[in-house]
């Protein structure tokens, strides 16, 4: 691996004041590395480590959009990607399994202005590309678990009337494997599926929902546990667009972030049923700094350079005290 400039040091929590009675959590800095990505910013849906990899995009909303990976070892890959008579294509959500395999989920229009949601699932060895029609389902979060089952949370429509809160699971081929409406809070109206992220661990997977309530399931599909999110700073109002990201260990340590107004960085205690502080002011972060995702048990960060490239680093949660 090429992770140079390799600094060491603590972040402790500084939450005290607030809550006393909880062991803060400790992030060790690992190693850096300064990548200049394609773009010099980041489009939406945001880069995240998926499987092995960074992944993320560029010219959304176009009928050509290019995905663009970077490996651990910082290899770079980019794919540009279409539809057959796909004027626009929206991509709503990315992910990678650890064998490489790139899964896409979003809409596309045609010229005749005739729109369908799709799954797009690209494998490791880049040759072809199978694409499934999911309309009128559209899918807005993805992860691909340890299984290679595709998970997706999106909305549905049933007898002319939309569905919100649908998590579907798909085999490796986009054969649909099940689907279940799930009794979920909205965000802004009754879809908690959109701005929600979808992460996996060795044995199950976690869902982040729209509306910041945090639910887990088996990887047969079946829910194990549900949490009320973070306490998310108040001077936000019901209405506003939060940006939030959610970062799931291969041992199941569980990181959650908002972005926007400050940073505010969280860990989940499942005994407890808590979400403990992290303070990550000590790094001097820009506005922009992101959450990528665990790669295995590393928590890896990305924050701006001068130079409009991202500096990567990686952390590694230190033993409790």
């Amino acid at each position: 691996m090429s992770w140079t400039g390799i600094r060491t040091y603590s972040l402790v929590a500084a939450f005290s004041a607030l809550l006393p009675a909880q062991i803060h959590k400790t992030l060790t800095r690992n190693a850096e590395r300064s990548e200049i990505l394609r773009t010099g910013r980041y489009e939406i849906p945001a880069p995240i480590w998926s499987g092995d990899r960074l992944i993320g995009l560029e010219l959304n909303d176009t009928s050509t959009p290019i995905f663009w990976t970077i490996d651990r070892n910082g290899r770079k890959e980019e794919i540009q990607f279409s539809i057959p008579d796909a004027a626009r294509i929206t991509i709503w959500n990315l992910t990678a399994s650890t064998g490489g395999t790139i899964v896409a989920g979003g809409t596309a229009v045609s010229n005749q202005s005739q729109g369908a949601g799709f799954l797009s699932i690209i494998p490791p060895d880049r040759g072809s590309k199978i694409i499934v029609r999911t309309r009128p389902y559209v899918p807005r979060a993805l992860v691909v678990d340890p299984n290679n089952v595709i998970w997706s949370a999106g909305s549905d429509i049933q007898s002319n009337l939309p569905i919100y809160n649908v998590l579907k699971r798909y085999d490796k081929f986009g054969n649909e494997i099940s689907s279940i409406h799930m009794d979920v809070k909205g965000r802004i109206g009754p879809d908690a599926s959109y701005a929600s992220k979808l992460r996996c661990s060795n044995d199950r997977v976690g869902w982040l929902t729209g509306a910041s309530e945090y639910l887990e399931f088996g990887l047969d599909g079946h829910e194990i546990a549900r949490f009320d999110g973070p306490p998310w700073k108040k001077d936000y109002q019901p209405s506003d667009v939060v940006f939030t990201e959610l970062a799931l260990s291969a041992n199941n340590e569980v990181v959650a972030t908002l972005r926007g107004k400050g940073q505010s960085l969280w860990s989940l205690d499942r005994t407890k049923r808590v979400w403990i502080p992290i303070d990550v002011s000590a790094e001097n972060f820009d506005t922009w700094a992101q959450t990528f995702g665990f790669d295995g048990e590393e928590l890896i960060f990305g924050s701006r350079t001068r130079e409009r490239g991202t500096l990567l680093i990686r952390y590694g949660f230190a033993p409790r005290r």
